[in-house]
């Protein structure tokens, strides 16, 4: 799945993804960062939950999306490659 990340650099912002041809849209905001790189809590019309990024020299953005389970970091759902924009 490729997300397309908007705003991010001003703390919060949104991110789209394609699901069932539909374009849907959430929300993203930063909370900081560590050896693993980025983190950001994540919500949208499904779900909610955390998002470890790294950024790379291509521009792109890659790592995890968790959905929040009960768990500290919540459950692995795949994962996440995108670009700023």
């Amino acid at each position: 799945m490729l997300f397309l990340l908007q705003g991010v650099q001003n703390i919060q912002g949104q991110f789209y993804y394609k699901f069932n041809n539909v374009i849907e849209q959430g929300n993203i905001v930063f909370t900081g960062t560590n050896q693993a790189g980025y983190w950001f809590r994540w919500n949208d019309r499904y779900g909610q939950g955390n998002l470890q990024l790294r950024e790379y020299t291509d521009g792109s953005l890659r790592g995890i999306i968790y959905l929040d389970d009960g768990t500290m970091l919540g459950r692995n759902l795949g994962k996440f490659e995108g670009m700023r924009r």
